[in-house]
Formats: C-alpha cells, structure tokens, sequence
C-alpha cells in the first residue's frame, strides 16, 4: 500500500512543504495554521515522470486538441477537469504533461492553446 503524500504552502516560508500522513500527524498542531492549500498525491506520475497533484494544472492532449486541465478531487477519486467544466479520469494525466498549480498559476486555466 502506498504512504499518503500531501503538500501545503507554508505561508511564513512563502513555499510548498511535503508530508506523508505519517508526518502530519507527528507535526505539532500549533503550527497548523501557517500551512494553506492543503493538496493529495494523486499516486500518479506525468509524462515527465513528476509527482502530479490535486490542484495542478496539466497539458493534456485530447481530441487533436492540447488543453490545460486542473486536478481535482471529486466524489471520491482524482479527476482532471478543463475550463469548460468536462472530466476525464486521472489516468490520463501520464500522458499530460505538468505545467504549474491552481494557486500558483490561475492564469493558466484562461489560456487556449
């Protein structure tokens, strides 16, 4: 079975941090509230071999067509959604190539390719 990854921007260190549910649960609770954006590890890996997760923007080709797609979880599994509100599942994101996060890069999901 695999370890549950997470990551989190820390807010006084102005950058993401990595946890295994493991470490989460010995990181002491008082500093909680300097971590936002909480993300999962999908378990999958892009085309590039990069750790994708929720909240990550993707290149995905689809149809012909290139597009970004946002990672997100959603009644109970991964999936990767386009601008348009269409999901397809998260397997495909091995063929997809990353490209930056939600919270980094929000202009990324405006943009046609």
């Amino acid at each position: 079975m695999r370890e549950l990854e997470f990551r989190a921007w820390n807010l006084l260190r102005k950058g993401w941090e990595y946890f295994t549910l493991a470490g989460l649960l010995e990181e002491r609770e008082e500093y909680w509230h300097h971590y936002e954006n909480w993300c999962q590890y999908t378990g999958l890996r892009d085309k590039n071999k990069v750790k994708t997760f929720e909240g990550d923007i993707v290149e995905h080709a689809r149809n012909g067509a290139s597009e970004y797609m946002r990672i997100v979880f959603e009644n109970g599994g991964f999936y990767m959604i386009n601008k348009d509100g269409f999901l397809t599942g998260i397997m495909y994101v091995e063929h997809s190539e990353l490209k930056g996060n939600s919270f980094e890069n929000p202009e990324l999901l405006n943009v046609s390719i």
